[in-house]
């Protein structure tokens, strides 16, 4: 099998791999890319291509991991120093287990930024849906509205809303709300079928349900309070 073995290690080839790379990166689910490094060092265990395939291997794939992360220099300095000579650096390793060393570090590096990245856009969805829930307060909203106007799930809103703030959307909604409803009581204007109908809600009962839920007291005992 001498000869079959050769000729595997002069076409290793890892550009099947590609495709799920690319996916795990726009997806920033460092889970996936860890997994798909550990496939990649397990076929440079079994296959032990030559030093130069091995090389060319990473070489190939540094430039093309790489391109994904131009328009982010900053974030990425420490993984890609582009001021390095990438072929130059690899061809300097002198065992498979150098290679595959750096292939480890590499992962490591390349998870953690997009574990970052996550939570930094997860943090700005959190904060668009504030931002619209402040917008919109006067409207019957709901969570269905609000992932459709942020383009995501219902589920993926509700628990990166819930991570990010400590609350979650519903109660958000309900606190914003309230605190309106209290301006409008307090300015002795309407009446308070009226504050719910300005605020969307169903009916005056629910809204009186919700305002003692989030205050502790009845609409009509918080405008008596003074």
């Amino acid at each position: 099998g001498q000869s079959i073995h050769q000729s595997q290690a002069r076409d290793f080839n890892i550009n099947f791999l590609k495709k799920d790379l690319s996916a795990s990166i726009q997806q920033n689910d460092s889970e996936r890319l860890g997994e798909i490094f550990r496939q990649i060092i397990d076929l440079f265990t079994q296959c032990r291509p030559s030093r130069e395939a091995a090389a060319s291997a990473c070489i190939n794939m540094y430039s093309y991991l790489s391109g994904f992360f131009e328009q982010s220099a900053e974030e990425s300095q420490d993984i890609f120093p582009y001021t390095i000579n990438i072929a130059g650096y690899i061809t300097q390793f002198t065992s498979l287990a150098d290679i595959l060393a750096w292939l480890d570090s590499l992962r490591g590096r390349l998870c953690q930024l997009l574990s970052d990245r996550k939570n930094q856009s997860s943090d700005i969805l959190a904060q668009q849906a504030r931002q619209y829930v402040d917008a919109h307060y006067q409207e019957k909203l709901s969570l269905a509205e609000i992932a459709e106007h942020l383009n995501i799930s219902t589920g993926y809103l509700s628990i990166v809303f819930k991570r990010f703030t400590g609350t979650t959307l519903s109660d958000y909604i309900a606190q914003v709300k309230i605190e309106h409803a209290k301006e409008l009581i307090d300015s002795h204007q309407y009446l308070m079928y009226e504050i719910s109908d300005m605020l969307g809600f169903e009916n005056p009962y629910y809204f009186s349900r919700v305002f003692k839920k989030v205050t502790g007291i009845s609409p009509r005992n918080y405008e008596k309070r003074t």
